[in-house]
């Protein structure tokens, strides 16, 4: 605040140096996850820049841009659909339809949308941008690959699991050719695959798939990451699945001491491994069981 206050004094309010440190604040506030005082810099920065540099100058729309994001994080998504729009339109007259920057704002509205839970909305903009990036990036670009994987999970929040699964097989084909077999993109992608082969009832395939998800997580994470736990409990539910009734209960308890003990006990996590663990056991296993756990897990936490 000290550097804009003198640029202000020595510069003026409309010189570039001091819009520029105007800018740089609302970036540090966007950082510090400060939206509300970030928007308000970017509102005074957007007011100068079309004043001094005109609508349809980059740096005029790359703020309008900053304040759809700072709106989006605010959960004002009204605002935020305006201010994409509004971009959308500029660019697509200043730059063209197949522009990084238009396609990317076009991505930005998609994620609006799934954020929403307007998933057919969502679904129609993906696929308008997987066409564009497949022709304007190429089809192993990062964010090409990123879109299909978006995609798959709008198939499933829809039910349409087998659409969802081709969309799974093939961001885990372009991320296994483009990033590597362990990379943890790649990784994360399989364990979605896992996740659509188990709502199908492809059991054995979803053990394999988590399977190997879990030792590569343990192996690169250790056992007591978050993401190795979400592993845990994923296996220990396609055990059970595939009545192994004994393997599963041991599993999830197992992640449900883990995640006590990383997480907390009142963690949503914890207690959705929790919960099934409880659910799983008879009446009698689970009292005696339950009870010797949260010993255990008391006694680890330093609770007894």
């Amino acid at each position: 605040m000290q550097t804009l206050a003198l640029k202000r004094d020595v510069f003026g309010e409309k010189h570039p140096d001091t819009i520029m440190t105007m800018v740089d604040l609302a970036t540090t506030y966007y950082a510090q996850e400060k939206y509300k005082d970030a928007e308000q810099i970017h509102l005074e920065v957007l007011a100068l820049r079309r004043e001094v540099l005109g609508e349809k100058h980059l740096d005029t729309i790359a703020t309008i841009t900053s304040l759809a994001h700072s709106y989006h994080n605010q959960g004002r998504d009204k605002d935020a659909e305006k201010a994409y729009a509004e971009v959308l339109a500029l660019q697509r007259d200043v730059l063209g339809e197949k522009h990084p920057d238009t396609v990317a704002t076009i991505a930005n509205v998609a994620l609006l949308y799934r954020a929403q839970g307007r998933y057919k909305d969502a679904e129609k903009v993906y696929a308008e941008v997987l066409a564009l990036q497949r022709d304007v990036l190429g089809e192993k670009h990062p964010d090409t690959v990123a879109t299909i994987a978006n995609l798959a999970f709008l198939y499933r929040a829809q039910g349409r699991y087998k659409d969802a699964e081709e969309m799974c097989v093939e961001t885990v084909a372009l991320r296994c050719a483009v990033l590597g077999e362990q990379h943890p993109d790649t990784v994360w992608s399989k364990g979605d695959l896992g996740v659509v082969y188990h709502d199908q009832r492809k059991y054995d395939m979803a053990e394999k798939i988590w399977a190997e998800v879990l030792e590569f997580r343990r192996a690169r994470l250790g056992d007591k990451h978050p993401d190795t736990l979400q592993a845990m409990h994923n296996v220990a539910i396609t055990w059970k699945s595939q009545r192994r009734g004994a393997k599963a209960l041991a599993m999830m308890e197992e992640c449900v001491q883990l995640r006590c003990q990383v997480l907390g006990q009142t963690h949503p996590l914890t207690k959705a491994s929790l919960s099934l663990l409880d659910l799983w056991g008879s009446d009698k296993e689970k009292s005696s069981r339950m009870s010797q756990m949260f010993r255990r897990i008391m006694y680890r936490t330093g609770n007894l």
